[in-house]
């Protein structure tokens, strides 16, 4: 190049698309809608679709339902993203950093207490987003546009492996193979058939 300048390659980065099935056709194309980096999960919420990518930062960008750039959320690391409602929440390491959906904004964080991923589930319950997540030898339920403020809580006698959303209620799967099933508004656990640990 002349006078020794360097051509530096942008960073790569993926797009993302909304496809209609039954007409069989692209809505939207947002060609950069990830991040810098490695494409590592996308989540759906009400309004937006985030997308989280592994690069020299971890970053999450969110798209909105008709295809136009709405924010980016940026950190040292991004392990996975989480949606639901009008929440988003980003994994990153043992943190859990629980997001606006509508501008992206820090409603909380919560952090593992054992040192690894956390374990949680957004829900969206009748329009109400909750955050259910394994804290301390309980599973709680938190109101995600109140301070994340407990709604909830429940004694586990067990470690919990993961919370999966289930319709209104959340799924809590113990490490050993027993599981329940918390209804969201009332914080009640039922067993699942064929399975006895007690709460």
């Amino acid at each position: 190049t002349p006078h020794g300048a360097r051509l530096v390659r942008a960073p790569r980065t993926a797009g993302v698309a909304r496809l209609d099935l039954h007409a069989r056709t692209w809505r939207w194309l947002r060609g950069d809608g990830c991040g810098p980096g490695t494409p590592i999960a996308l989540a759906v919420a009400r309004e937006i679709v985030a997308c989280a990518a592994r690069g020299k930062q971890g970053t999450v960008r969110a798209t909105s339902s008709d295809g136009t750039p709405r924010w980016e959320w940026t950190g040292d690391s991004v392990d996975g993203v989480l949606a639901a409602g009008d929440v988003v929440a980003v994994v990153d390491g043992d943190r859990l950093h629980v997001l606006d959906a509508v501008d992206g904004h820090v409603l909380g964080e919560l952090i593992s207490d054992d040192g690894g991923p956390p374990r949680a589930a957004v829900l969206d319950v009748g329009g109400m987003t909750m955050v259910v997540a394994a804290e301390r030898g309980r599973v709680v339920g938190r109101l995600a546009h109140v301070q994340l403020t407990p709604a909830w809580a429940l004694e586990v006698a067990g470690v919990v492996r993961d919370i999966l959303p289930s319709a209104d209620g959340a799924l809590v799967v113990l490490e050993d193979g027993d599981a329940y099933r918390i209804a969201a508004r009332t914080g009640v656990a039922t067993a699942l058939p064929g399975l006895g640990l007690v709460w």
